[in-house]
This record gives structure tokens, C-alpha cells and sequence, in this order.
């Protein structure tokens, strides 16, 4: 029987099995033309109107490829200083900034063609844009330290020019290039000497322009922004520069003191007119602090919100923001919560029959008063108080983020958040209650702050049943669940490093925010057969994940699956049984994160938006806007799109081209391209924002729409003017 065996498995390893051949792929060489050389023929332009036209169909061609443009510039470059026509002279320069960032250019080898252009210029736009041509090299260049000790040097001569626009360009290269210890020579009337960067831009910061002024902390703080330390010595400098009558001043100065209480926390500040010292986070908070009286309310929203990250400073400054004292005649006026206390717990309140009975009865010496601690004293106060809800939310997020790193300040804070549920807003509201709900486990209400809160939810449930009115409870949970599905999308496609592991937490949290979703909507009969085809394809795609990767669900996700078949078949109640059922399994769980995690990010630089001067065009055509960016930490910019936003909140979303990108990395790129601006017309010029954003599949593998849009950037207002055509 073996030997038989043994026969039958000799014979199936000796069968020859002969293959046909194959044909041989034969490959085709295509020699492709070489691309139509580029010309401006500007010496054959007959006027200043037809030298302009051919510079701007030229810019019209945009983008193009480095490797095609080498004739244009050197066109260029000759014809400049022919050119008589100031205006022409600076768009030739801003070709040139343009043309310096193409993919493929070499743009070094302009450097001192630039310079020697300088260097014959009289027109203080012209140098300010051919400084900004410089900025942009040494920007292609980021590790070329000689060739930016070479642009601040040029620079730093134009820093004297009489047009503030120059200084500006100089200061902006300056911080882009520079380092606040580098030295360089200065000419002055004593001699020449020798300073660093940062003491160059401390005396920029008393130029009788504010814009120049604004320019020169802005560029202390990019060093800061590219990880180079400031020094301690431009303290007082930007708390001078609080009281500046520039808007834009006194922002940048807050910046900065906000970054130096971070930098040197405990640094002693001498207290003018007094032997006493302060440390410098504590000195910081209150210059802070006193910023939200300002009469800007761009200002006192940066202050509000600024407050909230200095968890260093010490508990006396704490408590004063909150310490509101009412004067009447030298006399201290208890607030209403501290009467209200009182009477609370006396057990007896005022009957109205005695005038006056609470009138304040403490004395207060003028001299006791501290003037040097007055910024600090009912800064929250002032805040939650103030006519702007972006003022009032902003003052809640950081007296909540505050109080949660202090429990006695905590306590202290309670009254003014139960205050604020009283606010006329539905979002500054629901703020306090959600600022509440974080410091539940540090705080203990009394009975009064407990009526409080129960008269306003009362309120809340009686607005509910007016007409047009929604639940309060539902509009919540549609807010949180909206949060949490931002969270979870940007987690999916904007941070770089997650794994299989922590991508099917991340996705089984965004079905269970889903869920809770479409509960809230399963209400609307019209749409009633949307949201749960949308449901059942997010779920099976979910299912699909977990199954691929042989990853086990957890026991929500697990439920879904088992009755997955019956939610297409299902009646609506059923649907909407299942789905409830679904909810009492989940639970909170941890995420580990093992590997190294990077968040994409876009520095938008074009447009800057902050010319006052509108685009004006005709109503119903197009105007061209160049974006220039650099996107960091991202693998394949495919799906990166440019979104515009006009005044009517019409959204656009633009497709950009694969030529649009220039790979200066592994993960970072940079991108050119335009933005064709087109509308009806206004009779007053409006802002249109432009963002660099992210549009991404959702599960449901929806595209384009809000849910799927990702901002990686702050939008950019630019000011447009649309105007009617008159023949």
C-alpha cells in the first residue's frame, strides 16, 4: 500500500506543464516638441497703456513651469530701468516675486540683479515691491544663511526711506529672514555701530508711522513663530505700545506680551514709583487684563482670549479679575450676588419700605487704593458685561479654561458663569452652561444659585412650545455632535501618524456622534429617507474597515453590525429602536496614541489682506486673485482646494491643478495659483474671504458639501467692489 502511494505521488511531481510564450511588450518613444518659447516683446509696445496690457496678459498665463521663463525674466530685468512709467516699473517687479517661486527656477541668480536695480530706484513703491522680490528668494532658499545675511544687509539701507511703505517691505524681510541676535552695522549721527536685529526693530517700534510701528512687532513676532527666542528687553516697549492710537499696534503688542509671559514667566519687573518688583507673567496678565476695556473690539476679543493660556500666574492677580468694586462716595457698594448671598443667609431680605437700606455703609481710604493693580480688577467682569457677544464668549471660554486650573478660583467664578445664563444670546447660554458643566466636579451650588439656574431652564422650556422655537436639549446635541464630527474628521485626514488601531476608534466615535445626529433629525418627514439611506451607507462603510482589517468592534459598533440587514427593511420606528438601543452600550474608552503625530497645516502669504484698497471690477465678470501658500505635513495635495466665501455667504469651492504645486519636501509643498472672483453688484465694497481647505470623502463618501470641508487656515478678507458696467 505504501509503495503504492508512494508511485501516485512521484507521478503528480513528474507531470510537465508547458507554458505558451508570451508576446513581447514593445515600447513606443514619443519625442514631444519643445514648449513655444515665451516672449513680452516689450520694445515693440508703442505706449504705456500697450506695455501694461501685454504685462498683464502675461500674468494672465499663470502659473507656469521655472524651466520656461528663464527668457521672460531676463526680459524683464533690461527693460526695467528703461522704463520711465513708475506704476509699470512696480508691476514688473511683482511679475518678478511671482516668477522667483516657480517650480524649477533657480531663483539665487537674481539676487544681485535685484540689488543693482535697488540701487538706481527713486520711487518708494517700486523699492518696496523690489524688497519684496528680495524676501521671496531668500524665502526659496530657507538654509542659505549667506545669501540672508546678504538681503538683511541691502535691506537694512532702505529702513531710512521716507515712504512708510519701504520700511515696511524692509521690516517684513527683516523677521522673515533674520534672527533677534544676529548683529549688523548701523550708520548714524555718533558713528557706525554695531547692534542686533532685535534692538534694530525695538527702535522701529517709535516711528512716527503706526503702520511701520505695527510692521516692526509683527516681526518680532515671526521670530517667535519660527522658533527663535526672543529677547527679555522688549518688555516695556510693547507695554508702552498698549496705549498706541493704532489699532494694529496695540494687537501686535498684546501678541507679544503674551509671548514673553510664556518665554521668562518669572522674570522680576520693577513696579514704577515703588520698590517693589513683579514677576512678569503676573505684570503681563494685567497689562492684558486692562486691554478688555479697550475701545476696539477687535482688541478686547484678542485680550478676552488671550488670558485663558496664562495658567501661571499667581492667585491674588487671579481672584482680581473677578473683584468688581462699586464706589459711591468713597464707599464700598456690595454686588448683587454678594447681597443676595447675604440676605440668603440671614434669612431676611430688604422690604422696600426704608430708602436706602442698602446703601453702602464700609468706608474705603483713597490711599489703600492700588492704581498699579487696576488692569487686573474686574477684567472678566467688564468682559462678560461687554455689548459683543464675540467679547462675552470669548471672556467665558478663558474664565472657564482658568477656573479649571485653580479650584478656589473656581469657586469664586461660579456666580459670574450662572450670570451669564441669563445672557439674551442662545450661544453665549449655551456657552455657560457648557463652561459650567466642565467645572461641575470642582464647584458645590447653593440653593440660590440653584433657583437661578432652574428659573432660566424653566424659561428655556417655555420658549420651546412658541411657534418656531426648537428644543434647546436638541439644538445641544446638535452642537455637541457637530463638534465632535469636526473632531473626528480632522483627526482622520488632517494628523499624520495614526494607526490602524487609533483610525477605527476615530471611526466608530464618528458613527456613534452620527447616531446621535440622526436621531435629532429623524423628526423631519421630508427628509426622513435621506438620512437614513446616508446612515446605512456610513455604517456598511464602517463595517467594511473593521472587516478588512480584521479589527474587533466594540460592543455599539457590534449591535449595528448584527442587525445592519434589518435597518434598510426596517420601519421608521424600528429604525429609530434600534438606533436607541444602540446608545446604552457605548462608553468611554481610551485612545492610546503610539506613534508620532503631525497636524497639516497652510501659511497662507498672498493675499495678505491688508490693503484697504478695494478690487473693483465690472458686475458679472472675473478679477484674478493670486494665493500663494506653503502646506506643511501633507502627503498628496489632491485634495486640496482653494474655498471662497462672499458676503451673501455664497461658497465657492475651487479645483486646483497638479501644476499649482511645487514639492519642496517629503510633506511640504507650495502652491500657486489664482482665484477668479466674479458677482453681482454691490453698491458698498465687501470683504471675500479666501482659505486654503481640505475637501475629503466623508463615510458616507459625500463630497463638496460643509461636512466634508476641512479649513487648514485662517480665512483671508479681501476687500472687492463689484460695480455695474456703464457703456
Amino acid at each position: 500500500m505504501a509503495a503504492l502511494l508512494k508511485k501516485r505521488a512521484v507521478a503528480e511531481f513528474s507531470q510537465v506543464i508547458q507554458e505558451e510564450p508570451k508576446p513581447i511588450k514593445r515600447l513606443k518613444l514619443i519625442q514631444r516638441p519643445p514648449p513655444p518659447e515665451i516672449s513680452l516683446d516689450l520694445e515693440g509696445a508703442t505706449s504705456t497703456y500697450d506695455t501694461l496690457q501685454r504685462l498683464l496678459a502675461f500674468e494672465g498665463n499663470f502659473p507656469l513651469r521655472g524651466e520656461d521663463v528663464s527668457g521672460v525674466v531676463r526680459e524683464l530685468l533690461d527693460h526695467y530701468p528703461r522704463e520711465k512709467e513708475a506704476v509699470l516699473r512696480w508691476k514688473i517687479s511683482s511679475l518678478l516675486a511671482r516668477l522667483v517661486q516657480l517650480p524649477g527656477f533657480n531663483a539665487e541668480a537674481l539676487t544681485d540683479d535685484i540689488i543693482r536695480l535697488l540701487k538706481t530706484e527713486k520711487s518708494n513703491k517700486a523699492i518696496s515691491q523690489l524688497v519684496e522680490v528680495l524676501r521671496k528668494i531668500g524665502m526659496c532658499s530657507p538654509y542659505n544663511t549667506s545669501l540672508h545675511h546678504q538681503l538683511i544687509s541691502t535691506s537694512k539701507q532702505y529702513l531710512r526711506n521716507t515712504g512708510h511703505i519701504a520700511r515696511c517691505s524692509c521690516l517684513d524681510l527683516i523677521g522673515d529672514l533674520g534672527s533677534p541676535d544676529q548683529t549688523v552695522e548701523d550708520s548714524s549721527q555718533s558713528g557706525r555701530r554695531s547692534l542686533t536685529i532685535q534692538k534694530l526693530l525695538m527702535g522701529f517700534t517709535q516711528d512716527h508711522d503706526p503702520r511701520v510701528r505695527s510692521r516692526a512687532f509683527q516681526a518680532m513676532l515671526q521670530f517667535h513663530q519660527r522658533g527663535l527666542p526672543l529677547g527679555e528687553g522688549i518688555y516695556q516697549q510693547a507695554c508702552s505700545a498698549l496705549t498706541d492710537d493704532y489699532r494694529g499696534v496695540r494687537l501686535a503688542a498684546i501678541k507679544l506680551v503674551w509671548v514673553l509671559s510664556h518665554l521668562y514667566p518669572d522674570s522680576l519687573i520693577a513696579v514704577p514709583d515703588s520698590d517693589e518688583k513683579l514677576r512678569l507673567v503676573d505684570d503681563g496678565f494685567t497689562k492684558i487684563c486692562n486691554m478688555i476695556n479697550d475701545i476696539s473690539m477687535i482688541v478686547r476679543v484678542e485680550a478676552a482670549t488671550l488670558l485663558g493660556s496664562l495658567h501661571q500666574v499667581s492667585p491674588k492677580f487671579l481672584e482680581q479679575t473677578l473683584d468688581k468694586k462699586l464706589m459711591s462716595n468713597m464707599r464700598k457698594k456690595e454686588s448683587a450676588h454678594e447681597r443676595a448671598k447675604e440676605h440668603f443667609s440671614s434669612g431676611q431680605w430688604a422690604t422696600g419700605q426704608k430708602f436706602a437700606d442698602d446703601a453702602p455703609k464700609e468706608h474705603v481710604d483713597p490711599d489703600a487704593v492700588s492704581l498699579m493693580n487696576i488692569g487686573a480688577c474686574g477684567a472678566f467682569v467688564h468682559g462678560l458685561e461687554d455689548e459683543f457677544l464675540e467679547v462675552r464668549n470669548a471672556s467665558l471660554d478663558s474664565l472657564c479654561e482658568l477656573a479649571v486650573q485653580s479650584p478656589s478660583f473656581a469657586a469664586l467664578s461660579q456666580d459670574s458663569i450662572i450670570d451669564m445664563f441669563n445672557d439674551e444670546i442662545k450661544s453665549v447660554r449655551l456657552n455657560a452652561i457648557n463652561s459650567l458643566r466642565k467645572l461641575s466636579h470642582l464647584l458645590t451650588l447653593r440653593e440660590d444659585q440653584l433657583e437661578i439656574i432652574l428659573g432660566v431652564l424653566q424659561l428655556m422650556k417655555q420658549q420651546q412650545t412658541l411657534p418656531g422655537n426648537s428644543s434647546v436639549a436638541n439644538d445641544t446635541i446638535i452642537s455637541t455632535t457637530d463638534k465632535i464630527l469636526s473632531m473626528t474628521k480632522q483627526l482622520q485626514h488632517v494628523y499624520l501618524g495614526l494607526g490602524i488601531t487609533e483610525l477605527s476608534l476615530v471611526r466608530q466615535t464618528e458613527v456613534k456622534a452620527r447616531t446621535l445626529q440622526t436621531l435629532s433629525r429623524l423628526g423631519d418627514y421630508q427628509e426622513l429617507t435621506n438620512v437614513r439611506d446616508r446612515f446605512n451607507r456610513q455604517l456598511r462603510t464602517l463595517h467594511k474597515y473593521m472587516t478588512s482589517h480584521q479589527i474587533t468592534p466594540d460592543p455599539f459598533s457590534t449591535y449595528l453590525f448584527s442587525v445592519l440587514d434589518n435597518l434598510d427593511s426596517c420601519s421608521d420606528t424600528e429604525f429609530r429602536k434600534h438606533l436607541q438601543f444602540s446608545l446604552k452600550s457605548v462608553k468611554a474608552c481610551a485612545f492610546p496614541v503610539v506613534n508620532k503625530i503631525r497636524k497639516a497645516s497652510v501659511v497662507l502669504h498672498e493675499p495678505t489682506g491688508t490693503s484697504d484698497n478695494p478690487i473693483k471690477f465690472a458686475a458679472g465678470l472675473t478679477s484674478a486673485v493670486a494665493v500663494e501658500a506653503t502646506l506643511e505635513n501633507i502627503q498628496s495635495p489632491c485634495h486640496v482646494k482653494l474655498q471662497v466665501k462672499y458676503a451673501d455667504q455664497q461658497t465657492q469651492l475651487i479645483t486646483l491643478s497638479p501644476d499649482a504645486f511645487q514639492r519642496l519636501g517629503q510633506l511640504r509643498h507650495r502652491l500657486q495659483s489664482q482665484v477668479l472672483l466674479s458677482h453681482s453688484p454691490w453698491s458698498d465694497s465687501t470683504h471675500v474671504e479666501i482659505s486654503v481647505v481640505m475637501d475629503v470623502p466623508s463615510l458616507s463618501g459625500d463630497h463638496g458639501n460643509k461636512e466634508s470641508v476641512i479649513q487648514l487656515c485662517n480665512p483671508v478678507k479681501v476687500l472687492v467692489s463689484p460695480k455695474t458696467f456703464k457703456r
